[in-house]
Parts: structure tokens; sequence; C-alpha cells
């Protein structure tokens, strides 16, 4: 009995102790982060209206070039958490392969409840994946279906095997369009949600050398998104509507939506 109670001490005392260092840390790590202004704000029924499934490619687009640029959009997660308790109105469905090295949020730079997301291994098109993307489009609204992503590597040898990246980037883009035509021609709501312009359907290869992901169309051709078509601004997908545009003195984007105030380099656009 006095074993044990010695026992209980010592793991209480050393639970107390972790836990005043972790507070500590958080402090430290609260302060070298309060200069910093963090996305709050989160997708809404109003603003997914206005959505078109172009502008969602050009979003994903540009949000995977500051993730593969290295400056990706702080967020607040705990506060956009709170606001979707209740709710949630992604506006892309992202199809992917299980693998630890690719997070569709992360690469493609967006929030909690901006992505609808389908992991499994193989990147197998079953019925429980469709019924999926159906409710993704029917249930909730989305204007994407992807893209369905499949992951290539970047170390070429003449071996015609899964030593030879170059041959296994094409098998892989070979295999991704193959699903995305059989998500395309296997679901009669797909079918028509995608003939009467209400989504688009999307593959992508994302390169886990550099972090970069290209889409393809149902034919294998590279989409390019376009500079000159409209996207919606970072107040149309996260903030309020109205919000005030201004520039400091460093020639730097300061605008001012509800509680989140975006601070964006010239060039490159905040969430």
């Amino acid at each position: 009995m006095k074993v044990q109670r010695i026992l209980h001490t010592f793991l209480l005392l050393s639970a107390i102790v972790l836990i005043s260092a972790c507070g500590k840390k958080k402090e430290e790590h609260n302060r070298e982060r309060e200069d910093l202004i963090l996305n709050k704000e989160v997708m809404t029924k109003e603003k997914l209206e206005k959505i078109t499934p172009d502008m969602v490619l050009d979003v994903l687009n540009k949000g995977n070039e500051r993730y593969y640029q290295g400056i990706s959009t702080d967020r607040d997660y705990v506060q956009q958490a709170g606001k979707l308790k209740a709710h949630q109105y992604p506006f892309a469905c992202i199809f992917t392969t299980s693998d630890s090295r690719m997070s569709p949020e992360i690469i493609f730079d967006q929030g909690l409840g901006d992505l609808y997301n389908i992991r499994l291994d193989g990147l197998n098109v079953t019925p429980e994946v469709l019924g999926s993307m159906e409710h993704a489009v029917q249930g909730i609204g989305v204007k994407e279906i992807g893209p369905i992503i499949d992951q290539v590597t970047t170390e070429p040898t003449e071996s015609r095997n899964s030593s030879n990246a170059d041959f296994v980037a094409k098998v892989s883009k070979l295999y991704m369009i193959a699903n995305l035509n059989k998500v395309g021609n296997s679901s009669q709501i797909l079918k028509d949600a995608i003939a009467a312009g209400k989504i688009k359907l999307v593959g992508g290869m994302y390169n886990t050398e550099d972090g970069k992901v290209s889409f393809f169309d149902t034919a294998g051709n590279e989409f390019v998104p376009k500079d000159a078509q409209r996207t919606f601004s970072p107040e149309e997908q996260h903030g309020e509507e109205g919000g005030e545009h201004k520039t400091d003195e460093h020639g730097k984007d300061s605008t001012k939506t509800g509680e989140t105030e975006h601070k964006t380099e010239e060039g490159h656009g905040g969430h």
C-alpha cells in the first residue's frame, strides 16, 4: 500500500510538472505569434452560392502556389472549428489516395470547412466513393469534384518498372485519368450536375518532390488556370463582403474583413 501511494504521488507530481512546462511553452508560443494576423473566417452558404466551378479551380491552383512557395496562410483553426460546429459549406470535393505525405488542406492552402475530402488507398472508385461524391454535390453543394489526385516522384532511370520515376508518372497519370472518367460515367447524379454546369470534374497529379499539383481534364489535357479569369477574392471566400481595402506604406495590401485583417504581399493573395 505504501508503495502504491508513493507511485501515485510521483505520477501526479510528474503530471503537474509536464502541464506546467507545456503551459509555459504555450505562453512563449503565443508571444511569438501575437503579431501574426490569423484567418478566422469560414465558408458560408451565401458565399458558396456565388462561386463557380472555374473560380474553384483557380483558387485551388493559387493555394497550391502559396504552399510550394512557402507562403501558406496563417489560420486560427480553433476559431474556424467553432464557427463550423453546426454546418459545413465546402466548395470542392477532393478524392485522393491515402498517403501521409499529402493532405489536401495543406497542399491547397485551405482552411477547415473548405474541402470535402475522400481518401482511399489505391484511388479505387468504389460505390462508397461515388456515394460520398453524390452527397457532396446534392447534400452539401460543392462546385468541383477533384482534383482526383495521384502522386508522382521524379528520379528517372531507364527501367520500365517502379524504379523509373518517369514511367511511374506516366502510368499514374493514365490511372488517374481512367478513374476520373469512371467517376464521370458511373453516376447519373454527377453526370447531370456536370452537364448542367453545376460542377467541374478535374484530375490532378501531385509531385512529392516540389509540392506542385498539375490539373487535367478527362481527356488528359492539362488545365492552365487563366489569371484573367475572375476568381473569388479573400473577402468573398472567407471575409465579409464590401471589406475596406487599404495599402500601407510598404505597398502591401491590408484588407480588413469582419474580425480578420488580411495583410498580403503584392502578388500572392491571402486566404
